[in-house]
């Protein structure tokens, strides 16, 4: 008769789970492709591209081993929000926070050769007169555009209804799963579930939350950001001796 001897294994055998357990895996780190987060205890994994797209779900053969069918859902909300945390603190990274500090040439300035009384001067300031008139209203509109965008979110689900992800540009709110499906759904079927649902739901927020700056602010940027070409426009530096 064979006898279970399952009762010891955590006394015999306390190592033997730990020799198939994947790597660990840090909660968000740069790849080639993008940026891969991971759950709490560093099992599934989710990876968004250099858009903010995820691009691939990582479930390995035996998760169950670490995670329950019920803590799948928080699982892949973490992992995919680590992935999008990373990817953000990148864009971050790039974007530069002080562009006061930074300029650029405006190789088609006008010359009004030291006299702010010339018209090229004349009709600069006419034109920023114009700016400073509906810039005010065009950030009111602006803000507003920005905060709907942001809320915006998109739910869709995987190609057998089993995983649902509800998402904001940039963040994953919600995804659950159905706990009696994931207690035997093969790791591919849960990869490839988890991969169309929030793919599905990544086409629906697709250009959702782009909004383009006004037409006033970004001229005045324009103005802002060559100081010199601004002055000579506006008669305001000395002629360039020939």
């Amino acid at each position: 008769m064979r006898r279970d001897d399952g009762w010891h294994r955590g006394f015999a055998e306390p190592d033997l789970g730990d020799e198939d357990r994947p790597p660990p895996t840090p909660r968000s780190k740069p790849g080639t492709t993008g940026f891969t987060g991971a759950d709490d205890r560093d099992v599934i994994t989710v990876t968004v591209d250099g858009t903010g797209v995820v691009a691939d779900v990582g479930v390995p053969p035996n998760w169950r081993d670490w995670i329950g069918p019920r803590e799948l859902g928080q699982a892949l909300l973490t992992a995919a929000n680590n992935a999008l945390s990373g990817w953000l603190g990148d864009m971050i990274e790039r974007t530069d926070l002080e562009p006061g500090l930074s300029t650029t040439t405006r190789a088609d300035a006008l010359d009004a050769g030291g006299d702010p009384s010339s018209a090229v001067a004349r009709n600069l300031m006419a034109e920023i007169g114009e700016l400073f008139a509906t810039v005010d209203r065009d950030l009111a509109a602006y803000r507003e555009q920005l905060v709907r965008a942001a809320n915006v979110t998109a739910e869709a689900k995987g190609s057998n209804g089993r995983i649902h992800v509800t998402m904001a540009p940039g963040s994953v709110s919600a995804v659950t799963v159905d706990s009696r499906w994931a207690t035997s759904a093969r790791y591919t079927e849960i990869r490839a579930e988890a991969l169309g649902a929030f793919r599905a739901a990544g086409r629906q927020l697709d250009g959702a939350g782009t909004v383009s700056v006004p037409a006033s602010l970004a001229r005045i940027q324009e103005l802002a950001s060559d100081p010199v070409a601004l002055c000579r426009e506006l008669g305001l530096s000395r002629p360039q001796q020939r």
